[in-house]
Formats: C-alpha cells, structure tokens, sequence
C-alpha cells in the first residue's frame, strides 16, 4: 500500500474569540523536504485542504530535519453555518484536536 504523501503538517493554532480557528503555524511541503515555519489564515488552510492537500497536526522530531511525528489528518467539513476545521468527524465546532495553543 502506497503511503500517503503529506503536504503540510500543523504544529500549533490560534483560536478567535468566537471558537474559530484565526490562524495556525505549520510546515509546508518543498518538494523532497519542508519548508520553515509558517503561518497560515483559517481562509488560506481551508483553500489549500478543498484543492486536495493534505495536512495533519503534528509535531516536528528533534534533530530529525523533516521528520514529523503526525496526529490527526484535518477535514473540512461543511454545516449549515458554514465550514468547520476538525481533526474528527464528530463536532459542530472547529477543533483541532490536542494541538498546542498560539
């Protein structure tokens, strides 16, 4: 089975006062390896996930370059509000799960 080729993995979030996620720092793909530190707007990772990319919570190994140890792959999911970020498919609000706070 072919293993499942990440294109981003997020290391920590920032809520907003009403529950949504703001933004998150992450890692993005660069061809064979990852980029710095990033952050990215809620719009911005919503986008990037829609086009089918794949990004998972996470936590960068300690002198292992690019290597993650990975979590949960985030989901959009659509509601009548709106659409949420999850890390699970139970849930009417956004959460990523025991990602670390901003």
């Amino acid at each position: 089975m072919k293993k499942e080729s990440i294109d981003g993995v997020v290391e920590a979030v920032h809520y907003s006062q009403d529950g949504q996620v703001a933004y998150v720092r992450a890692y993005q793909r660069r061809g064979p390896t990852f980029s710095d530190v990033v952050l990215i707007q809620r719009d911005d990772l919503v986008k990037l996930i829609k086009s089918g990319s794949i990004y998972y919570t996470g936590e960068r190994i300690c002198s292992m370059g690019t290597e993650f140890k990975t979590f949960d792959k985030l989901q959009v999911v659509p509601t009548r509000e709106g659409e949420i970020l999850l890390t699970s498919p139970a849930g009417n609000m956004e959460n990523l799960g025991s990602t670390p706070l901003l």
